[in-house]
């Protein structure tokens, strides 16, 4: 159990690594609410499976105080970073963890 003093720290810090760390908003429907977030592409060369994945994969992290989310393996989300400015839909293709501080990861695929 966390002390009031300890998670009003955290969710501090967390807002602002939020507002310092990040390169990307993710809505999870147009028009919705939008979250800051770390998107970071990994391509498939730098992978030790380079000669079957071909495809880069896009990692997302992102923090979402009081469980603000229902984001799940499956759900479509709309990310929007320097690679895709107008926004581009995404499946989520990974387990979303949720760590203790409501920072979720997860990848995503999108849907172009």
């Amino acid at each position: 159990m966390q002390t009031p003093a300890f998670t009003s720290l955290e969710q501090r810090l967390s807002r602002a690594a939020t507002q310092r760390l990040s390169n990307a908003m993710l809505q999870q429907q147009a028009g919705g609410v939008a979250f800051a977030c770390t998107h970071d592409v990994t391509l498939a060369s730098s992978s030790p499976f380079a000669d079957i994945a071909t495809q880069p994969t896009h990692s997302v992290s992102v923090w979402l105080p009081d469980g603000q989310s229902a984001l799940a393996e499956g759900s479509e989300v709309i990310l929007t970073s320097a690679r895709w400015l107008q926004g581009c839909r995404c499946r989520i293709t990974t387990a979303v963890e949720t760590d203790a501080a409501g920072w979720a990861h997860f990848d995503v695929l999108p849907l172009v």
